[in-house]
C-alpha cells in the first residue's frame, strides 16, 4: 500500500498548467528529443516538490499521453535513483485541453477555456469529446479531432500538407461556449469527469494575472449574457492575482450570494506556470504556487469545488508551517509471529488531525500504544502485552521519511491514553512543580500543556519571575515594618514616665528658671554663657551623630548576616551550572565563593569607613 494515498488530505504543490515539447501553440522548448524534455520535467518537478502535474495542450491530449507513457516506464530510465522513481510515480498527472471560445469582449478577442479530465477517463474522450465539439465556418462543420482541424487548415489554405494544416487549424479553431453548454448539458458522463476552468477574459494564457474581478465590479450588474454564460460554465478560475481569489469567494465588493447570481457559484482560483520553455516549468510568475489540500486523484480535486476557501492557496509557502523534525511521516507494524496478527502496510499519518474509526474493542488504541511505547512517555494503564509480543512498530519522521527512527533518536511525543484524562482530573494529590511550590496532579498537566509552545512558555517565566520579584519586595516592607514598629514600642515605652506634652513644657520652664538662677549665683558673663551653650549644642549634635553612626554600624552588621544568609542562599545558590567536567565544576565554585567574598568585603570595608568616622566625632567632643 503507498502510504501517500492513505494518510487524508495535506497540502501539496500542484502545477496546473504547464505545456511540453511539441505543443500546439508558441512551442519554444529546446529539448532534442521527448524523451530528454520528460526527463527535464521531472527533474524539475522533484527540485520544486510539486507532486500534481497539468499537462496542457490545444484541442489535444496526445502530449499528455507521451508523459504519462514516459511516467509508466521511470524503472527504465536510469538517471534516477530509486527514491526518485518513487517520487516519480506518486506525481499524478493529468490531462489539461486548452480551448479558446468565442469574443467576449468588446475588442473582439478570444477568451482561453481549460477542460481538465479524469484520467481514468480517457477511453471514451474521443467520441465524447473531441468528436462532438465543433467548429463552424461558412456553413461548414469541423470537429476538434486531428483530421477536423486538418481539414479547417486546408480550407484555408489547400497546399498546405497535413502537419502544416493543423498547425493553421490550431491558430484558427474557436469554440462555441453555445454548443460546449449543450454537451455538457446532454452527456452526464462528460460532464462527472471534467473540471472547466475560465481563464483570462481579454488575453490569452500566459498573462496569469489578469484581474478578473474588474469584469463584475466595474460593471456591476450589467454583465452582457455571453460572458455570464461563460462564467457559469466554468467551476474554476485560472488566475494568480489575489484579488480574484477574493472576489470569487465573496469578500469583496459582491458578497457571495451575489458571486453566486452572477457566476453560478463560488469558485476556487487555481494557478500554474504556463511554461512554454524549460526554464520555465514550475516557476509561476511571482512565486505564486498552487497549493491544494486534496489527495492526488482526480476524486481529490473536485473536494476544492466544494470548499473553494479552504483547500487553495495561491502563495510562495505552505499553509502548513510545521517542520518535519516533529511529524511522524508513516509507521509499519513488524509482527515475527508465524501467523501474523498485523500486516506490514505503512500507515500513513496526516501532520494535522488524525482518527481511528472501529468498534468497540476492536483494537483503536493499539496502534497509540505501540507507538508510545517506541517514543513516547508510556502511560496506558492497560496491559497490551499478550498481543504486542513478537511485534515491533516502526516509525518514519517527515525530516527522513525512507529511514525508520533508530534506538539513538531520542525525539519524544506526548501520549494522553484513554481515561487518563479523567484519572488526571480525578487525581487531587499533591506534587511539587519544577517552579518550585506544590501543585496537584491536574494543575501540573495543565501547566506542562501550556509551556510546550515557545512563546507562552517564556510568557509563563516571565510570569513567574515576576511573581518572585514582589515577593521579595513584599518580604523587604514586611521587614522594614517590622524594625520601625520595634523602634516605635521601644520609644513609646521611654516616654511614658515623662508625662504628657503640657507637663514636659512646665518642667523644662522651671528647669530653665533654675538654671538662670544658678547662673547668676556662680557669677557667669553673658559671653561664657553663650559659648557654654554652643559647645552644649554642639555636644548635643556630635551625640546625635555618634548614635546615628552605631545605629548605622548595626544596620551594616544585619546586612552583613543578610548576604550571608539570605544572599547565598537566594541568589548565589540559584545560579545551576552543570558540567561533566569536575575541573570545571570547580571553577564554577570558585565563582560562586568569590561573588559572595566580594559582597561581603565590601560591607566591612564601609564598616571600617563608619568607625574612622565615630572616632573622630569621638575625640572632637
Amino acid at each position: 500500500m503507498d502510504y501517500q494515498y492513505n494518510k487524508g488530505s495535506i497540502w501539496r504543490k500542484w502545477d496546473f498548467h504547464t505545456h511540453t515539447l511539441g505543443t500546439n501553440k508558441n512551442d519554444q522548448f529546446k529539448s532534442k528529443d521527448f524523451k530528454e524534455f520528460c526527463i527535464t520535467l521531472f527533474i524539475k518537478a522533484l527540485e520544486n516538490e510539486i507532486e500534481a502535474i497539468g499537462i496542457t495542450d490545444y484541442f489535444s491530449i496526445e502530449n499528455y499521453m507521451s508523459v504519462y507513457t514516459f511516467q509508466q516506464k521511470i524503472d527504465s530510465v536510469d538517471i534516477f535513483n530509486e527514491i526518485e522513481k518513487a517520487r516519480i510515480k506518486n506525481i499524478f498527472i493529468f490531462p489539461n485541453v486548452e480551448l479558446r471560445m468565442l469574443p467576449v469582449t468588446d475588442s473582439g478577442r478570444l477568451i482561453n477555456f481549460h477542460c481538465i479530465f479524469n484520467p481514468v477517463s480517457l477511453n471514451n474522450l474521443d467520441d465524447d469529446f473531441f468528436s462532438t465539439v465543433s467548429h463552424v465556418s461558412h456553413d461548414q462543420e469541423y470537429k476538434m479531432n486531428r483530421s477536423g482541424i486538418i481539414r479547417l487548415g486546408k480550407s484555408l489554405d489547400p497546399s498546405l500538407t497535413d502537419d502544416t494544416a493543423y498547425k493553421k487549424g490550431i491558430e484558427n479553431f474557436v469554440v462555441s461556449h453555445d454548443s460546449f453548454k449543450k454537451l455538457l448539458t446532454t452527456n452526464i458522463n462528460l460532464r462527472n469527469n471534467l473540471i472547466t476552468v475560465v481563464s483570462n477574459s481579454n488575453k490569452d494564457g500566459a498573462s496569469a494575472l489578469q484581474q478578473h474581478f474588474d469584469l463584475f465590479e466595474t460593471e456591476g450588474g450589467s454583465l452582457d449574457a455571453i460572458r455570464a454564460t461563460i462564467y457559469n460554465l466554468s467551476q474554476c478560475i485560472f488566475s494568480g492575482n489575489p484579488n480574484d481569489r477574493e472576489y470569487f469567494l465573496g469578500n469583496k465588493k459582491d458578497d457571495e450570494k451575489t458571486v453566486v447570481r452572477k457566476c453560478g457559484s463560488l469558485k476556487p482560483c487555481i494557478h500554474g506556470s504556463d511554461a512554454h520553455t524549460e526554464d520555465k516549468l514550475f516557476k509561476p510568475d511571482n512565486d505564486r504556487y498552487c497549493w491544494v489540500k486534496a489527495d492526488l486523484s482526480f476524486n481529490g480535486l473536485k473536494q476544492i469545488l466544494c470548499e473553494p476557501s479552504e483547500r487553495v492557496r495561491i502563495q510562495r509557502d505552505s499553509s502548513d508551517c510545521k517542520k518535519p523534525y516533529n511529524i511522524i511521516e508513516k509507521v509499519k507494524f513488524i509482527d515475527k509471529k508465524a501467523n501474523k496478527t498485523f500486516t506490514d502496510y505503512e500507515i500513513g499519518i496526516n501532520p494535522n488531525l488524525n482518527a481511528i474509526i472501529g468498534g468497540k474493542s476492536s483494537g483503536k488504541s493499539l496502534p497509540l500504544h505501540f507507538i508510545a511505547e517506541k517514543i513516547g512517555n508510556p502511560t496506558d494503564i492497560k496491559n497490551y502485552s499478550s498481543i504486542t509480543k513478537d511485534v515491533d512498530i516502526e516509525i518514519f519522521y517527515a525530516d527522513d521519511p525512507n529511514n525508520a527512527i533508530s534506538i539513538s533518536d531520542k525525539r519524544v511525543i506526548e501520549f494522553l491514553p484513554q481515561l487518563y484524562i479523567e484519572d488526571i482530573v480525578r487525581n487531587k494529590s499533591i506534587t511539587a512543580t519544577h517552579q518550585g511550590g506544590e501543585s496537584n496532579a491536574f494543575n501540573k498537566f495543565i501547566e506542562a500543556l501550556i509551556r510546550q509552545e515557545d512563546d507562552i512558555n517564556e510568557l509563563f517565566d516571565n510570569h513567574i519571575n515576576m511573581l518572585e520579584s514582589s515577593e521579595d519586595r513584599i518580604n523587604a516592607n514586611v521587614s522594614e515594618w517590622i524594625k520601625y514598629d520595634k523602634q516605635y514600642k521601644i520609644a513609646k515605652v521611654e516616654l511614658q514616665p515623662l508625662g504628657d506634652k503640657n507637663a514636659i513644657s512646665n518642667e523644662i520652664k522651671r528647669q530653665q528658671a533654675k538654671i538662670d538662677e544658678l547662673t547668676k549665683h556662680i557669677g557667669l558673663t553673658s559671653e561664657e554663657i553663650q559659648t557654654y551653650n554652643q559647645l552644649s549644642q554642639e555636644n548635643t549634635r556630635l551625640e546625635e551623630e555618634i548614635k546615628q553612626f552605631n545605629f548605622d554600624e548595626s544596620e551594616l552588621d544585619r546586612l552583613g548576616r543578610y548576604l550571608t544568609d539570605s544572599l547565598n542562599l537566594k541568589v548565589v545558590n540559584s545560579f545551576d551550572f552543570n558540567s561533566s567536567s569536575f575541573k570545571i565544576d570547580q571553577i564554577y565554585q570558585n565563582i560562586k565563593t568569590d561573588i559572595l567574598k566580594s559582597f561581603l568585603a565590601h560591607v566591612e570595608s564601609e564598616k571600617k569607613e563608619l568607625a574612622t568616622i565615630k572616632k573622630e566625632l569621638c575625640d572632637q567632643r
